[in-house]
């Protein structure tokens, strides 16, 4: 792991599983016990209406994760409301943080097929 490695809490950012118009979705690794989870990241430096417009649909995404228990649905790990995330050139932006289990199929397997996708 470099000295430039780009962190979120304890976990160092990986790859990019996916990217929207509200934000990203990375890999995190732990790096003291090797584990790795998916890090979705939704920017808040917008202006106030679609900050606030924002938090409610990842509050609505987080209510749902933690009421949700099957194989095909990430565990919800942790969130932070109001985290820094570090950019590239050194400064950071404000973002709300879903911490996400991999699931053990998606690490051996790959990514379930769209038919099987639930979130």
């Amino acid at each position: 792991m470099s000295s430039k490695s780009l962190k979120i809490g304890k976990y160092v950012l990986g790859k990019t599983l996916g990217k929207g118009a509200t934000g990203i979705t990375k890999i995190g690794l732990d790096p003291e016990t090797g584990e790795r989870i998916a890090l979705k990241i939704i920017y808040l430096d917008v202006d106030k209406d679609e900050r606030k417009k924002r938090i409610r649909a990842f509050d609505t995404e987080y209510k749902m994760l933690k009421a949700i228990a099957h194989n095909n649905v990430l565990k919800l790990k942790f969130i932070d409301f109001e985290c820094q995330v570090p950019q590239l050139n050194g400064s950071s932006k404000l973002a709300c943080v879903l911490g996400l289990e991999l699931a053990k199929k998606w690490r051996i397997d790959g990514p379930f097929a769209i038919s099987r996708q639930v979130l």
